[in-house]
């Protein structure tokens, strides 16, 4: 077969940018393939070598090798996940490839609302608060009379 007779080293078809940057409202997906003989095996490693672990709920490494960062919750971010720097490899019999250093940056996005509380005294309106809240934020806004 032609695997046995003429192996080839791995090659990158997708190599991933040098830089991610995210929303944790967004998430994102950051994709690597490589071809060769026989076929590469894909894994991603950190900037120290060690290789990177799937967290539950926050990254995950899907069958394609793509490294997957999954929406979350602004108290969740967690800067060895969401601000690190990552590598793809590809590896066969004949050799092992590293793409670029991957820059990973999740940021958070804030939403913010104005709101608007109007009081009325005697079915007319006496006063008017216009007041900005940011999303998740709670406030008890009440009228006196």
């Amino acid at each position: 077969t032609r695997s046995d007779r003429n192996p080839v080293g791995p090659r990158f078809t997708i190599e991933p940018p040098g830089k991610v940057q995210f929303y944790n409202s967004t998430g994102a997906v950051v994709t690597c393939a490589a071809s060769g003989v026989p076929l590469p095996t894909m894994s991603w490693i950190r900037q120290d070598g060690t290789p990177v672990q799937e967290v539950p709920e926050l990254l995950q490494i899907r069958p394609d090798a793509s490294l997957v960062f999954s929406p979350f919750r602004p108290e969740d971010f967690r800067q060895d996940i969401h601000s690190a720097t990552y590598r793809c490899t590809a590896s066969n019999s004949v050799g092992i490839i590293g793409s670029r250093d991957v820059n990973i940056r999740a940021g958070k996005l804030t939403t913010r609302y104005f709101c608007l509380l109007c009081c009325y005294a005697n079915n007319t309106q006496s006063s008017a608060y216009i007041f900005e809240l940011e999303y998740g934020e709670k406030n008890n806004m009440f009228c006196l009379s």
